[in-house]
């Protein structure tokens, strides 16, 4: 059975999903597993821009998080806001946000 919800729900919600994860990975004293769940979710072309416009590809990325696992005090969180769909297809979604 498939997933009835709106393509941009789904979507939100991994995108949700995700930065928990990230959560975890960073705050001290976690055990966040390992990395696979992250490396499925981004694309082989998937970029990120830091707040100060650097741009990161992805195996860069993946690089600094390995390395950046218990990294954060056990408070740490991310907040993600303003969640919109940019683009869509019948089966894909481009989501905006703010974190």
């Amino acid at each position: 059975m498939t997933d009835a919800r709106p393509l941009v729900d789904l979507a939100r919600d991994e995108v949700l999903a995700l930065h928990e994860f990230f959560v975890a990975w960073f705050r001290q004293g976690s055990d966040a597993g390992d990395l696979g769940s992250c490396e499925a979710a981004l694309a082989a072309d998937f970029r990120m821009v830091t707040p100060d416009g650097v741009v990161i590809a992805r195996a860069a990325l993946l690089e600094r998080l390995l390395h950046a696992r218990n990294s954060q005090p056990a408070d740490f969180s991310i907040v993600i806001s303003a969640v919109e769909p940019l683009w869509r297809e019948r089966d894909a979604v481009l989501l905006g946000y703010v974190e």
